[in-house]
This record gives C-alpha cells, sequence and structure tokens, in this order.
C-alpha cells in the first residue's frame, strides 16, 4: 500500500481558488488503509494525537505510537470475535481515546465503521442496526439498556468498554496480539456508514471508504488552512460526519487534535480555548451564538485569544453572528456547505476571500457544482433549483446501504441531487433557499424558511427561529415561525407584532410569518439543524 502525498494537499492553503480550479487533481492510491494514513504512519513520530479532556476535570494526551498499539488490539479482539473484511461494528459512547482506537482497529480488519449517538433512544438506536446489522456493538455499560434488544434481534455481540470481566472490552484486548495484519483495502473499500439525520423520513446510512481521507486533507487545509503548529478543536460527536472529517485530516498530518468528553456549556468552552491554546475551530452556527450570549460576566470575558481560524457546516450562519466572530475572534467564522452524503462539503468560503453574509460561499475549486431543474438543466443566474454536483469526488457517497431505488435518485442523470434548493449570484456564489420537503408553498407563492428565519434571528428577542408550513384552507398553507426568546424576554402580543414588521423590514416581500409561536426549546437533530418535520406535526397535531 502507498502513502497519501499529504504535501500535496497541504499547499492547498496557500494556493488562490482560481489555480487550484485549473490544476488541481484529485491523488488516490489503489490500495491505502485509512487507519494507516492517519495513525500508524506516525507512530514513531514521538507526536500527540489526542488532547482529552473529560467532563470531570481530567486530561489525558494520547501519543500517535499509543493510538497505533491500542487500535492494533482493538482489530484483534474484533477478529477474535469474528469480525471480518466488510462486516459492520457499531459503537455508542461518549468522545473517549478508545473511541477513535476502536474506529482505527475496525478499520484495520477491513470492516466498516459506524457510530450511534449517545442521545439515541431504543428506537433509534433499532432503526440503524436493523438496517446495518453489525457483527458487534461496542458501548458503555450506561448504554447498554439502549443497545441491547437491538442487537438481539439482529444478533450482534454487546462489548462494554467498562466491563472489567472476561468479556469486556479491556480483557479482550489483553488477549489480542501486540501487532496486527492490517487488512489489505482499496481506497474505495468501505470503511464507514453515516447515517443522515433524518430530518425526514427513515435514517439512511451513506457508505464511503477509505478514501474519504484525501476529502478531509484537502478541506481543513482550504477552508482552516491548517499549519503544523495549530491547535485543532472539532467539537462535534462522531455521530456525525464532520466530528470524523475534521480530526482525520488533522491526524492525516500527522497533528493531534482537541476532544471534549462533555456536553456545551459556553464557560467550559471559552476555558478550553484558552487554557488549551486551541488556534482552530470548527462549530456548529448554534454553538458560536451561545458562546456570542454566554460570555458575559466569564473570567476574562473580552480578553485575548489564540484563535486564528474559525469553520462551521450544518445550518446557515446568521449575518450577526458572523460579524460577531471578526470583532471578537479578528477572523470570521468560514462556513462550509455539505451534507453527510458529500463526505467533505461542496461549498465553503475562504478567509481571504469576500464573504457574504447569508451566502454559503462558492463551490469548492475541485468540484463542479451547479443549480438545476427537475430535469437537470443547469439555470442561469439568480434561478432557485436543486444543488447537484458531479460525483467525481473521492470523498462523496458510494451510496445508500442496501438501499439501491433511494442510491439511484440522488446519483443519476451525471450528477449527485442533494434535494438543498438554491440560487447562484453573478459572482458564483450559493444562496441557500430550503430543503425540497421545506419549502412552503403560500398563494401561488414559493417560499424558502432560511431567509425568514435569519431575519427573526438578527433581533435581539430570538434565540432560536424555526419556519414551516402550516395547511391554510385559503392559501395552500402559511407561513409559521417557531421561536425560542433569548434570556430576559417573554412572549406577548406585542412582541409578536414586533417580530412579524422586523422580517418585513430585513427580509422583505412575502418573507414574514403570518404567525408566531413560542417554545422553551426547539426540536433538534443531533447535529444541531432544526427538525421542521416536528414543528410541522405540532400544528398537524393540534387540528
Amino acid at each position: 500500500m502507498t502513502d497519501v502525498d499529504t504535501a500535496y494537499y497541504a499547499t492547498l492553503r496557500d494556493t488562490g481558488n482560481a489555480e487550484i480550479a485549473k490544476s488541481f487533481q484529485w491523488r488516490v492510491p489503489d490500495r491505502m488503509n485509512l487507519a494507516v494514513q492517519v495513525c500508524d504512519r506516525y507512530r514513531d513520530s514521538g507526536a500527540r494525537a489526542i488532547r482529552w479532556l473529560g467532563a470531570d476535570g481530567s486530561s489525558r494526551d494520547v501519543g500517535f505510537a499509543e493510538l497505533a498499539d491500542t487500535s492494533d488490539r482493538v482489530a484483534g479482539a474484533l477478529r477474535a470475535l469474528g469480525v471480518a473484511q466488510g462486516d459492520r461494528v457499531f459503537t455508542m459512547m461518549p468522545r473517549l481515546p478508545v473511541h477513535w482506537a476502536l474506529l482505527l482497529g475496525t478499520l484495520k480488519v477491513g470492516a466498516v465503521w459506524s457510530c450511534l449517538s449517545t442521545t439515541f433512544g431504543p428506537d433509534g438506536v433499532a432503526v440503524r442496526v436493523e438496517d446495518a446489522r453489525p457483527r458487534v456493538i461496542v458501548t458503555a455499560r450506561a448504554h447498554e439498556p439502549t443497545v441491547r434488544a437491538a442487537a438481539a434481534a439482529v444478533g450482534a455481540t454487546v462489548v462494554l468498554i467498562d466491563d472489567d470481566g472476561p468479556g469486556g472490552l479491556t480483557s479482550r484486548m489483553s488477549a489480542a496480539p501486540a501487532g496486527v495484519e492490517v487488512a489489505d483495502t482499496t481506497a474505495e473499500d468501505p470503511a464507514f456508514l453515516f447515517y443522515t439525520s433524518g430530518t425526514t423520513g427513515r435514517p439512511k446510512g451513506s457508505v464511503h471508504g477509505h478514501q474519504l481521507l484525501v476529502g478531509a486533507l484537502a478541506l481543513v487545509a482550504l477552508t482552516l488552512e491548517l499549519r503544523p503548529e495549530d491547535v485543532m478543536w472539532p467539537t462535534s460527536d462522531l455521530a456525525w460526519i464532520t466530528g470524523v472529517l475534521l480530526p482525520l485530516g488533522t491526524l492525516g498530518y500527522g497533528q493531534g487534535f482537541v476532544t471534549y468528553e462533555g456536553e456545551f456549556d459556553p464557560a467550559r468552552w471559552w476555558s478550553i480555548i484558552r487554557d488549551e491554546g486551541v488556534t482552530t475551530m470548527f462549530a456548529v452556527p448554534t454553538a458560536y451564538r451561545m458562546m456570542r450570549s454566554g460570555e458575559a460576566g466569564l473570567p476574562g470575558a473580552g480578553g485575548p485569544v489564540p484563535i486564528r481560524r474559525l469553520g462551521t457546516v450544518g445550518e446557515p450562519l446568521d449575518p450577526e453572528t458572523l460579524e460577531w466572530s471578526r470583532r471578537r475572534f479578528g477572523t470570521p467564522i468560514v462556513e462550509c456547505y455539505g451534507q453527510t452524503e458529500n463526505g467533505a462539503a461542496l461549498c465553503s468560503n475562504r478567509n481571504d476571500m469576500t464573504i457574504k453574509p447569508g451566502s454559503l460561499g462558492p463551490a469548492l475549486p475541485w468540484l463542479t457544482v451547479a443549480v438545476v431543474d427537475d430535469e437537470g438543466n443547469e439555470l442561469t443566474t439568480g434561478e432557485v433549483g436543486e444543488i447537484v454536483s458531479r460525483p467525481d469526488y473521492p470523498a462523496l457517497t458510494q451510496g445508500y446501504w442496501e438501499r439501491p431505488e433511494a442510491t439511484a435518485a440522488v446519483l443519476r442523470d451525471g450528477w449527485q441531487w442533494t434535494g438543498d434548493l438554491a440560487r447562484i449570484d453573478e459572482d458564483g456564489y450559493f444562496w441557500y433557499s430550503s430543503r425540497r420537503d421545506d419549502v412552503i408553498s403560500s398563494g401561488g407563492y414559493r417560499i424558502g424558511p432560511t431567509e425568514i428565519e435569519a431575519a427573526l434571528l438578527s433581533h435581539p428577542a430570538v434565540a432560536e427561529a424555526g419556519v414551516v408550513g402550516k395547511p391554510d384552507a385559503q392559501r395552500g398553507q402559511v407561513v409559521k415561525a417557531w421561536i425560542a426568546l433569548a434570556a430576559g424576554h417573554e412572549p406577548s402580543d406585542e412582541l409578536v407584532a414586533e417580530l412579524k414588521e422586523h422580517c418585513k423590514r430585513t427580509a422583505g416581500g412575502w418573507n414574514h410569518p403570518r404567525e408566531i409561536a413560542f417554545l422553551d426549546e426547539l426540536p433538534k437533530t443531533i447535529t444541531g439543524k432544526i427538525r421542521r418535520v416536528e414543528l410541522r406535526a405540532l400544528d398537524a397535531g393540534s387540528r
């Protein structure tokens, strides 16, 4: 197997988009095992791979050598359990060093790894386990009751990381040989199964190969300009593709990353940035908004921080938070756009380019991305259509796990279809409108919720906003906004009227809600996206 040419991908951080578009070509070895490329390759470097911060305030450094040795033991334990190349292994646990060893050990066997979010209940686990039929599920005792029934239904072995008995992971790893023969995998062999967040319909497993790594290397170089001296903090959970992609891209350059076991807490996050010297960070817009509102009164509030580059993905970034990042850190939050199926994004701004607030930025310079009508015809500037990309991208999905009809629906006519609606402006920047399923049809107008949500979020009383179509006998649908208020604000008729007028002034036209309702917190996916399907169900259930 040949090593990935990481030096080639590193040059992207200092190369302009126009030059990349003209000369860039993917360099992907025919045979490669991702675990070797991000771990074993740097076994003797003496470098730190993971800086782990516990929820209880503890911390631990894991070097590349330890990570390589531990993942070898994991591979041996999995093989002893009968895991073979192509089998599936699921994990369900917090952000722990052993979680990364399990991921890499699974790939060393040539098996396919997938992560169950610790927020899932039995039904969320069951639908994914029934779909993929893993041979082994590795979890912690706290989550065993959640996975046990689903595992039994498909005959999967459950192994606990905190079981000291002979069936626990520690004992199984101790019995495994120190070295391991890594599976001779091709770049295209399945390595990951990332389940879509399920904003609509049944979650589908997006399959990605070992070559996902080159997409990760390119992305962190372009969007975050990752340099050898950087301290990287990718904040996302491993159940989300970004929570895997960015750490892999960092490890692939022989650099370590910071990870925090606990849940979001603005005081803790601000202290991690300062205490760990974080220079590059990636988080969802919701987290940045909560950091923005939660810094006041904290020790060191407003003081210097080492941040050099910031990135985000997952939901539209509001202009107010973008401007806050410029003032607070001296650098903008660089917004990426992509889906689980894209692997490593489709569009992205860059730190040194003009960032248009509310835009997704231009297409990544190594991709062909367009906006098309229902027949696949490319649309002209300003016309709203579906975002599509040419499927010549190593990080792109290979399809949905054992769902040929669903795969054919998104990989057809020479395009990968996203289901997202947008327009392209005269400079090639993409402007998101909505999901196809989220378009509101009211009185003959087709209205996307995103602009209205952005307008509402620009009001100081609004912490969260979700906009949906409510059935209406006259208009077909009317625009309804569900809002969670910021601290210090209470619902009132006066506030409803004020918010409607605010939307008319800022978004204009028909981009304002006819109805507004309030919730303490809006329903979200594990990745922080507003679950509009649940908001629509609230109205459906009230009729």
